[in-house]
């Protein structure tokens, strides 16, 4: 049986250990209070170095068992050659831990490292689950809206579109499943307090766009995450000309086209967003260039659609009637786009204008009815109708 251990040497060992304890707890709670934005506190602490801590807790426990019990100094013999290895060992572990703990916390308490534990979380869960766990998801998303301008804001945009790509991938991936994360791109540019710059812009323009692509088939050209992403790419566009990036905007034109390109592509939905594009374009910000492009583009895409009608032929007159009322050199655009399909119309250019007009109010887009309203008596030469 090994001699007891002195009261002396007891004291040094677990005076030694529960201080060494007592410092990792303390400073590092100073440091996360003191070092950490307040957004990022409650993910570290639910991060994986809460395990660490269990770990390095239970080893120090060991090895302060281990000290007491087995390794302590003989009062009257020597130690075995093992057991002083076993003993320098023990504290050098102890020690190794501590510094792995340390370095563990600084690297976790980077915004970046947390955004992409959040983003391995959300491909990790949708491998388990087979599909996207809210949780993390949401935390992606809030960390996007409380994020800076500028870098802050482009690695959650990143890690949207790694985790977008992950859903996409799957064979069974049903054109459902990407809503949640689609509306996380639009918050995380322009719905909290700090907007997205251009370049923030052009990413998620850039993400939606490959959100889009596997949606242009047969099967999935109707489902709702191509709504949703155009619904957004049309939202961003008014928000990215408010702001002043004319160029971000173009960009958005050219992604809501692309999305109706090809046999499988959704016509009706592009239409509708180059509309509201092309409208604020002309009656919010007076940027002419953006609703040419808006123009040019519904047109091109009006043109795979001949013969002209429904909400097609709707959509169209309806961004037409927004350059007749807009001043005589922008009307005189318009005109020169009407007279160039009037005889595609079906059943006839009047009727079409009259069913637009109709279908404007339905859609409670009064302001453009009444374009559309102006622009039909001109049209048939007669006094407004009331």
């Amino acid at each position: 049986m090994p001699t007891q251990l002195t009261v002396t040497w007891a004291a040094v060992y677990l005076e030694v250990l529960v201080v060494l304890l007592v410092f990792a707890l303390g400073f590092s709670a100073l440091v996360l209070r003191l070092a950490v934005p307040e957004d990022l506190r409650r993910f570290i602490r639910h991060r994986w170095t809460m395990t660490l801590w269990i770990i390095l807790t239970v080893v120090l426990a060991l090895v302060a068992v281990s000290l007491v019990w087995f390794l302590h100094p003989c009062s009257g013999a020597s130690l075995p050659r093992w057991q002083e290895t076993l003993g320098g060992l023990a504290i050098t572990v102890v020690l190794g831990l501590t510094v792995v703990f340390w370095w563990a916390q600084m690297k976790e308490r980077s915004r970046e490292s947390i955004i992409r534990g959040l983003e391995r979380d959300c491909i990790r869960n949708l491998r388990r689950r087979r599909g996207l766990v809210e949780k993390p998801l949401a935390d992606l998303i809030h960390l996007g809206k409380q994020g800076n301008t500028g870098y802050e804001k482009e690695i959650v945009l990143k890690a949207f579109g790694g985790v977008a790509a992950s859903v996409q991938d799957r064979p069974r991936y049903a054109g459902n499943e990407l809503v949640e994360l689609v509306q996380g791109i639009e918050k995380t540019l322009v719905g909290g307090q700090k907007i997205g710059d251009f370049d923030n812009f052009l990413l998620a323009v850039q993400v939606l766009d490959d959100i889009l692509s596997p949606l242009r088939t047969p099967k999935l050209s109707a489902a709702p995450d191509m709504a949703v992403a155009l619904q957004t790419l049309e939202r961003l566009g008014g928000a990215s000309l408010k702001l002043g990036f004319e160029q971000a905007t173009l960009i958005i034109v050219q992604a809501v086209a692309a999305a109706a390109e090809g046999p499988s592509g959704d016509v009706r939905l592009a239409c509708e967003s180059l509309l509201e594009i092309g409208r604020s374009a002309l009656m919010d910000t007076k940027r002419f260039l953006v609703a040419v492009a808006a123009l040019s583009r519904l047109e091109a895409l009006a043109e795979t659609r001949y013969p002209l009608k429904g909400e097609v032929a709707a959509n169209l007159l309806g961004l037409l009637a927004h350059f007749w009322g807009s001043g005589r050199t922008a009307r005189r655009h318009g005109r020169s786009v009407l007279e160039r399909m009037g005889e595609h119309f079906e059943p006839s250019l009047q009727d079409c204008m009259k069913a637009a007009i109709e279908c404007q109010y339905r859609t409670t887009r009064f302001d453009t009815a009444d374009k559309l309203i102006e622009m039909l008596g001109c049209v048939q030469g007669v006094a407004l109708p009331h």
